[in-house]
């Protein structure tokens, strides 16, 4: 198909490519877009606040994947959760669903790296758009997009008469990624020009389903993760999270100049 998703660009080293083929072969529709940006945006997730580009870019990203019900979108929001329990590194991935502004900063204050992997974005947008949306809602929006670009930097928190309560601590570069998934036809009727006019959705790279009834295939495997790639996701842990020093708590991630070193 003219339009269809790049198949070079499938062709990924690391642990980016070995996740996206492990999602694929235990999916029984198979989705290869969706798992690469799932991938994408988990793996930035475990090494965020560790490296950066030269111009300080960092890997705070975030994805949409849109399919019709059906389709297969299920296993690029699940898969990554059981790789991570599987390497004993549950604290990456984030809530699934945000109720105020304050929660959510309340889990990156606790895990200032983290993926939220979201099933029905359009629920979630349908939340946080429209005149009437109430104000710990309109919070969440407003959040996501200073975190956007607050990853090479310090995120300030708003100040509250009672301090005790809201203690003022500040994030040192907070790394959000948020991949969510959803139906084309709830998806666009969810956003309102406010989304677009205001930057939320500009912020979002948009994966489409190029077949959205795939052939299914006979899963030969379990979805449990091979040793292999438990491994790899060790490993790719382990080099870019030293364990922290005596009494530090969140620290820095991103020292200057120093890039990934290895491929993820």
């Amino acid at each position: 198909a003219p339009n269809a998703f790049p198949e070079h660009l499938l062709d990924c080293h690391g642990l980016v490519g070995e996740m996206t083929s492990w999602m694929l072969k235990t999916s029984t529709q198979r989705q290869p877009a969706l798992c690469l940006a799932s991938a994408i945006v988990t793996c930035g997730a475990l090494v965020g606040r560790k490296v950066s580009t030269a111009t300080n870019l960092r890997t705070n990203i975030y994805a949409l994947g849109i399919g019709e019900t059906g389709c297969g979108k299920d296993p690029s929001v699940s898969r990554p959760v059981t790789l991570f329990a599987h390497a004993g590194i549950q604290q990456f991935i984030g809530p699934g669903e945000w109720k105020s502004d304050s929660g959510l900063r309340a889990a990156l204050t606790a895990h200032p790296s983290h993926v939220c992997l979201i099933d029905e974005f359009a629920k979630v947008l349908r939340n946080l758009s429209g005149d009437r949306v109430p104000p710990h809602l309109l919070g969440i929006k407003r959040y996501i997009l200073e975190l956007f670009s607050r990853a090479g930097g310090v995120h300030l928190p708003a100040a509250y008469a009672d301090r005790k309560l809201h203690a003022p601590d500040p994030i040192n570069e907070p790394n959000l990624g948020i991949y969510g998934v959803g139906v084309p036809s709830d998806l666009f009727a969810a956003m309102d020009r406010g989304a677009i006019q205001d930057g939320f959705l500009n912020r979002f790279l948009v994966f489409l389903v190029d077949d959205h009834l795939p052939p299914r295939q006979d899963i030969t495997s379990a979805p449990s993760p091979p040793a292999e790639l438990v491994a790899l996701t060790k490993l790719v842990h382990d080099r870019h999270h030293p364990p922290p020093k005596t009494g530090e708590k969140n620290p820095a991630g991103n020292i200057a100049g120093i890039g990934s070193g290895m491929a993820t």
